[in-house]
């Protein structure tokens, strides 16, 4: 089952933070910049490095 996704985060990026997600987006990896936030907090989770 897709998880539930309840929880709202606003925050604020660097150029250089926004041209690397603007980047992800180029090249396949997400859809929008919120997709694009969380596949790096996934990857950061799946990678073990909590």
């Amino acid at each position: 089952m897709k998880e539930k996704k309840e929880k709202t985060v606003c925050l604020r990026i660097s150029e250089t933070q926004e041209g690397i997600l603007t980047a992800m987006i180029a090249a396949g990896l997400a859809k929008n910049t919120s997709q694009a936030i969380q596949y790096l907090i996934n990857l950061y989770g799946i990678k073990g490095s909590m």
